[in-house]
């Protein structure tokens, strides 16, 4: 009996392993503090299903199971992050990284051929219910807020995470009166190399109607969470963004959901509907590569197609 205790002892720290996540660390800091979350999260996912079915969790078979077992109840693109995680998480143990076996890779495949991979998309918001947005937004200090954000948000295709972490020093003011405002870190800038996007006239302008209002100093957040009697409360949570972007398209009276991403992909959508390459769509939006600009603009795309034209020479339409 003593010598059963002990195996069932040694077989309990396989199984529910006590080993620091990796990103915290000799990564951490190598990834933004949304990535090492994430990170974090997945793998305690992982570690949890392995203990529940008292499985190696080291074991390249364990790891296709889990496959198996998530796209039951999970999208592909979650169980795909899961994965990607996991090779984090091993990759920091050393050794050969069973999470890039080719028994998960199959076990991936498998998964996306059974079900659709197609991303469902974030509605944009485009240029008509940009506007309605705008315009139907009020004159309170919280309303100056809300436009900036929107309008600076429309002209940077920045995330919410970028907007964010704006100061009001940020922006500089050209001759002509439009602007441009420094994007300290982004998704694909993890150096911290910081970027600068375009700004509009009128953004400038709602710009400074909102620090004037708000009385914001240069080292101070450009977006400020806000009591109800208008007092600063500190920079906005990135979490905000899209119940803003929510209440002003309901305001608006626009029905559909929208979300923070919602700019990036109505502003990227705008511009191929109007004929903008795609080489000066993914700088506006610190795109690396056109798969996601591609992704958000397919449907614009299809409407300047060959066939699309052959349409219209045959009046078809």
């Amino acid at each position: 009996m003593d010598g059963l205790a002990s195996d069932d002892s040694k077989m309990n720290l396989i199984l529910t392993p006590q080993l620091p996540l990796p990103l915290d660390n000799q990564m951490s800091g190598a990834y933004a503090p949304n990535t090492e979350r994430a990170v974090k999260s997945d793998t305690a996912i992982y570690w949890e299903w392995v203990s529940c079915h008292r499985l190696d969790g080291y074991e390249a078979d364990t790891i296709a199971k889990f496959v198996t077992a998530m796209g039951e109840t999970r999208k592909v693109a979650t169980v795909k992050r899961y994965i990607t995680s996991l090779r984090m998480f091993f990759r920091t143990r050393g050794g050969d990284n069973p999470a890039k076996a080719d028994v998960v890779i199959w076990a991936l495949r498998r998964l996306a051929r059974q079900y659709s991979t197609r991303q469902k998309q974030a509605n944009g918001i485009t240029s008509e219910m940009f506007s309605r947005m705008i315009d139907a937004a009020g004159d309170r200090v919280a309303d100056l807020r809300n436009r900036a954000l929107l309008m600076v948000a429309r002209d940077t295709m920045c995330r919410a995470s970028e907007l964010v972490a704006m100061n009001a020093s940020d922006v500089s003011i050209a001759h002509d009166g439009s602007g441009t405002i420094l994007v300290r870190r982004s998704k694909t800038d993890q150096e911290g190399q910081g970027d600068v996007r375009f700004i509009a006239p009128d953004t400038v302008d709602a710009i400074a109607a909102w620090v004037e209002a708000a009385d914001l100093t240069d080292g101070q957040a450009l977006f400020q969470r806000l009591r109800k009697d208008a007092a600063r409360l500190g920079r906005l949570h990135r979490q905000s963004v899209t119940r803003i972007y929510q209440r002003m398209a309901k305001v608006a009276g626009i029905k559909i959901h929208v979300s923070a991403h919602s700019t990036r992909v109505g502003a990227a959508q705008d511009m191929m509907a109007r004929g903008i390459g795609m080489a000066d769509i993914m700088q506006s939006g610190g795109w690396k590569t056109p798969r996601m600009v591609a992704h958000y603009t397919a449907n614009q795309a299809a409407a300047r197609s060959g066939a699309a034209k052959l349409a219209k020479l045959e009046n078809r339409y």
